[in-house]
């Protein structure tokens, strides 16, 4: 029943977050989240607000991530890529998880498992 009722309220903030991100005014997010949601918001061409209907993207948890880094938390800090995107001639981030150009599977594992491992693992 927790599973069913967590599952009903991240869809319910995403269809929220979704619903005022398209329309004014728009979220407010932290500055370290507000930065990638420019480029990736609902209807731009790599929309990544889907994350924040998953307990990756709980920003409400401050032992998440995600709260404490936001999208650095996974994907590194991928300074080249916010300057200039790889669609616009510039940098993919620096740990992809997928598309042709993801990160190999060590750098992969080893970035869940920063999260993922030993007593304070999260879930």
């Amino acid at each position: 029943m927790g599973r069913v009722m967590r599952w009903v309220s991240a869809t319910l903030v995403l269809a929220a977050a979704s619903f005022a991100i398209a329309t004014e005014p728009r979220v407010h997010f932290p500055d370290h989240i507000a930065n990638c949601t420019r480029c990736h918001g609902a209807n731009e061409q790599y929309p990544v607000l889907s994350i924040f209907a998953t307990t990756h993207g709980v920003l409400a948890d401050s032992r998440t991530g995600m709260a404490k880094q936001g999208c650095a938390a996974c994907h590194g800090p991928s300074l080249d890529h916010a300057r200039l995107p790889a669609r616009a001639g510039g940098s993919e981030v620096d740990i992809a998880f997928h598309g042709e150009r993801k990160s190999s599977t060590a750098i992969r594992n080893q970035t869940c498992m920063s999260c993922h491992a030993g007593a304070g693992m999260m879930h």
